[in-house]
């Protein structure tokens, strides 16, 4: 871990990414599970090394610096890290519970778009 604050710009700075589909995968399936991602995850020290704006401890809101407001979906975030389990075993009870929380936040999120 580094000293350093991580901050998300999301609230004012404007995020282009292109929507697609997964037809360029193997049986049009998003990349998640595939073989590639899993080895890529592990060449970054494991998923436990994979971050999003929902693990950062401040934001950047209207040109200034604060901590995010408490939102649900930062929450199930907290709790599916910390449950994650250190290996990349799957199947474990850590492992299906980190995925049920994951798909959960992900209802979460989306219900909020």
């Amino acid at each position: 871990t580094q000293p350093w604050p991580v901050i998300d710009g999301t609230p004012t700075v404007t995020i282009v990414h292109q929507n697609h589909d997964y037809s360029h995968l193997p049986g049009g399936q998003a990349h998640y599970d595939l073989e590639e991602t899993q080895i890529n995850a592990e060449l970054g020290g494991g998923m436990r090394n994979m971050y999003m704006v929902l693990d950062t401890e401040k934001e950047l809101v209207g040109g200034e610096i604060r901590s995010p407001r408490f939102r649900l979906v930062r929450l199930i975030r907290a709790l599916e890290r910390a449950v994650q389990p250190e290996g990349e075993v799957s199947g474990g009870l850590r492992w299906r519970l980190t995925r049920a929380l994951r798909r959960w936040r992900r209802t979460v999120g989306e219900a909020r778009a």
